[in-house]
């Protein structure tokens, strides 16, 4: 694997296309590239890497840098370390792959400062934290997935990622929530001009989301986001089943660490945030605006299980910095065009819901224990909203509809 990675010209945009075909069996660290670097297809001429037969063959943690026009497909990756990490990878696609983690990874696969990324058809488990996890991320989709078992999380979209369609995942088992627009980032990570609100104009839109401790499906610090037509069971447990919230925004590290100083830089160029060291509670508060919030179908848990104390919760602004140079909001911290079923609720201090330890129990192919009823259909409102994609990836456009 090394060498037919290695007779891909590095560092300069392909003229002819690459495919290398995976032999089945695992393939040991030893045996592939320990950082696979610089590797530039182009639209005419890319790179794929799949497997001789979909899932025959196993990879160990992959770990990326500045990749571009990569397809990988039907693979399965398994190892102690974080499956898959990206960064600064450009038109890249991962299909019908499977990514097997487990409480000991951080992450399963994150993506970080990248473009045109899609993920479809693609089963990611297993993490402490994150099963997915989106950082200044531009363009891209995940799609018709499933996303599940970590202890935060399932996935997230942070860090000023922008332009993402999250559609048909399944997105189950997971700690602190399902799935989540924004987050909380350190400003130095983010990528300019997408330097003020967590996450901008995003789709999180029919997918179905279940057993998570907290909210099933939420937005962070978010700018034009929609959650919509989405399917909730047994979710919020612990507090709410959609969350509106602000996002957290710090200036990571101390004062000489490399890459720090971009904080100051993205500051003067009209970012929000900070360049103070964090000490835990001067974080810089994002706020949130045009969010939709429609056609949800939140279903009740099997019996026995605990129900949701409340449907919705919106965080309003608080008195104290709100970002950096403006004075602290007076609006709501987010407008809800249309209710969350069951109404809202503004709640009280947010608390960070406790990481648990999922319980290792065998899955069915559709990602339920084996024995515990699932819902078999969604209602939904099909008339709350539309999402229309047109064109063949990776230029995918989207219209959202209301």
């Amino acid at each position: 694997m090394t060498a037919a990675w290695n007779r891909i010209p590095a560092s300069r945009t392909l003229g002819q296309a690459y495919t290398i075909v995976l032999e089945p069996g695992r393939w040991s660290a030893t045996q592939t590239p320990n950082y696979w670097q610089s590797r530039w297809g182009s639209a005419s001429a890319p790179v794929e890497l799949r497997a001789a037969r979909a899932g025959s063959a196993t990879l160990p943690a992959v770990n990326m840098f500045d990749v571009r026009w990569l397809r990988i497909t039907g693979v399965r990756f398994r190892d102690r370390f974080d499956l898959f990490h990206c960064e600064r990878c450009d038109h890249l696609t991962i299909d019908h792959s499977r990514f097997d983690g487990s409480q000991q990874l951080l992450d399963t696969v994150k993506f970080n400062q990248s473009t045109w990324i899609f993920l479809r058809h693609d089963r990611i488990t297993g993490a402490s934290q994150n099963a997915l996890q989106f950082v200044a991320v531009q363009h891209g989709a995940v799609t018709d997935s499933e996303l599940a078992q970590s202890g935060d999380w399932c996935a997230y979209f942070k860090g000023g990622s922008t332009d993402l369609t999250i559609t048909g995942n399944r997105a189950h088992d997971c700690g602190t929530g399902g799935l989540l627009a924004g987050q909380g980032s350190g400003l130095q990570f983010m990528v300019a001009p997408f330097f003020r609100y967590e996450a901008y104009r995003m789709v999180i839109a029919g997918n179905w989301v279940w057993r998570t401790h907290g909210a099933g499906i939420g937005v962070n610090g978010g700018d034009q986001i929609a959650l919509v037509n989405n399917c909730l069971w047994d979710t919020g447990a612990a507090s709410h089943t959609v969350e509106i919230d602000f996002s957290l925004r710090t200036c990571d590290g101390h004062p000489g660490d490399p890459g720090r100083e971009r904080c100051a830089q993205y500051l003067s160029q009209g970012a929000w945030g900070t360049t103070r060291v964090d000490h835990g509670s001067n974080q810089v508060r994002i706020p949130n605006r045009d969010i939709v919030v429609a056609g949800n179908d939140r279903q009740p848990p099997p019996p026995g299980r605990r129900v949701a104390r409340h449907p919705g919760a919106v965080r309003r602004p608080r008195p104290g910095r709100v970002r950096a140079g403006h004075r602290p909001h007076r609006r709501r911290a987010a407008h809800l065009r249309q209710p969350v079923r069951g109404g809202t609720r503004a709640s009280g201090r947010h608390r960070q819901l406790p990481s648990r330890r999922l319980p290792s129990s065998p899955l069915s192919q559709h990602g339920h224990r084996a024995g515990e009823p699932v819902p078999r259909s969604c209602p939904g409102r099909p008339h709350a909203a539309q999402v229309l994609a047109t064109g063949a990836d990776p230029h995918v456009r989207r219209q959202l509809t209301i």
